[in-house]
């Protein structure tokens, strides 16, 4: 039995959430491998940008299953409210947030897995 599509907005959400939710796992995994020395801490920013590129890219691919507003705009849209929630979460979290280079790869990665 095949599932409905979801209207277009309720898709980009439920992508998002799935995004947000595998990159704070692969956050946690990233800290575990960290701790153990598995991955030295040079090789950290990297894992971040490819873990941010792999969860928004698979937040798109149900966004683009779930809706019915076409492949292109149900990833972008699924991407775009992922690393919005990504800025949102670092304002909230950090005192003195600063946008470095590193800082704007990381939303760049974010936006190009959609």
């Amino acid at each position: 039995m095949a599932k409905r599509k979801m209207p277009g907005w309720a898709g980009f959400l439920e992508g998002a959430a799935l995004s947000l939710g595998l990159y704070i796992g692969f956050q946690c995994l990233l800290a575990l491998l960290t701790l153990k020395g598995v991955i030295p801490e040079e090789m950290a920013f990297r894992f971040q940008a490819v873990s941010g590129v792999l969860a928004s890219c698979v937040g798109g691919t149900l966004s683009i299953r779930r809706t019915e507003v076409g492949p292109l705009w149900a990833a972008l849209g699924s991407a775009v409210i992922f690393a919005a929630a990504l800025t949102l979460g670092g304002i909230l979290l950090c005192d003195d947030l600063v946008w470095s280079k590193k800082s704007l790869i990381l939303l760049a990665a974010a936006l190009a897995g959609g």
